[in-house]
């Protein structure tokens, strides 16, 4: 099985020799991953069956922090809202990013998607 945590190695990897755009938007839609598959894999245990039909629709980003919620991890779900939202920005808003604020998202994804994965580890 892949790790996700190799995605966020991906970006950090890719975020030390960003020329273009393309280049950060994939960057953040890579650290997103892999705090959101991290997440499911979490919380699969405790709800057995429910992602079995739900593996990669519309509704599983939700699914997921909704279950974190019920684990008494409503801060874990929340960060997740803000990585979706850096990432749906990255991935369907194509008007250009100034380049002056490429460091300032990259940071913020990479950051929030490690401190997302450290706390995940807390979830029993």
């Amino acid at each position: 099985m892949h790790d996700p945590r190799e995605f966020l190695r991906f970006a950090e990897s890719l975020a030390l020799k960003i020329t273009d755009e393309t280049q950060v938007r994939v960057c953040i839609g890579r650290a997103y991953y892999a705090a959101h598959l991290s997440a499911r894999e979490k919380v699969r245990p405790h709800y057995p069956g429910l992602f079995l039909q739900n593996d990669g629709c519309k509704g599983e980003h939700d699914i997921v922090r909704e279950k974190l919620v019920d684990l008494d991890r409503a801060d874990i779900a929340d960060q997740l809202v803000g990585l979706s939202q850096a990432r749906v920005r990255a991935d369907y808003f194509l008007s250009s990013y100034p380049s002056s604020e490429w460091e300032v998202e990259i940071k913020y994804a990479i950051s929030t998607c490690k401190s997302i994965l450290k706390s995940i580890e807390e979830v029993q």
